[in-house]
């Protein structure tokens, strides 16, 4: 059986090769060392991470319902 992976699409999108249906290949991310519960602590205290916030809107009433909030950690380049 030949395989037919889509090259113009993302990672994880389905294609059609004649009559069938065929998945994409995932690519999987290398794993990555976890910080330290120490440097975590050092990064707040220091103030490295950044807050970044998101409405969550009711698309019928448009009334604000809450905020999600996502954490950038901007190390310095000598800690990286």
């Amino acid at each position: 059986m030949r395989m037919h992976y889509c090259l113009n699409r993302s990672a994880m999108s389905p294609c059609f090769v004649g009559r069938r249906y065929i998945a994409a290949k995932p690519s999987l991310p290398e794993p990555v060392a976890l910080p330290q519960p120490a440097t975590l602590a050092a990064a707040l205290q220091s103030g490295e991470f950044e807050p970044f916030y998101q409405p969550k809107i009711d698309l019928d009433t448009g009334a604000v319902l809450g905020v999600e909030i996502l954490a950038r950690w901007r190390r310095p380049a000598s800690a990286c």
